[in-house]
């Protein structure tokens, strides 16, 4: 990825995505719970992976968690479906990142 906020919005594209084709709620407003979570998991998932020499699964495992709670407490969802979600939006938005990585 070329800028840090073109990752951002790549992930964010990705996972509102996965919130819509999952939830079928408003489109805007789940835009806006996926832009709200990532700008709090993203730039912290990036640092630790880059900047602190991470682990790719260990850094995307405490994202799912922490999304999964933010997903929770913002969607009012059920703690098992909140990290179900939170898993198929990082999954996705993980492969995704991992495919843009590799063609670069």
């Amino acid at each position: 990825m070329a800028t840090p906020a073109a990752a951002l919005a790549l992930t964010v594209a990705i996972e509102w995505l996965v919130y819509w084709a999952s939830l079928r709620r408003a489109p805007a407003a789940l835009a806006g719970y996926a832009l709200a979570v990532n700008a709090l998991t993203e730039p912290l998932a990036s640092y630790a992976y880059q900047r602190l020499g991470g682990d790719l699964w260990a850094v995307e495992a405490a994202v799912w968690l922490a999304e999964g709670l933010l997903l929770r407490a913002l969607l009012g969802l059920r703690p098992g479906r909140a990290l179900a979600l939170s898993a198929a939006a990082n999954l996705a938005s993980a492969l995704a990142g991992l495919v843009v990585f590799w063609l670069r």
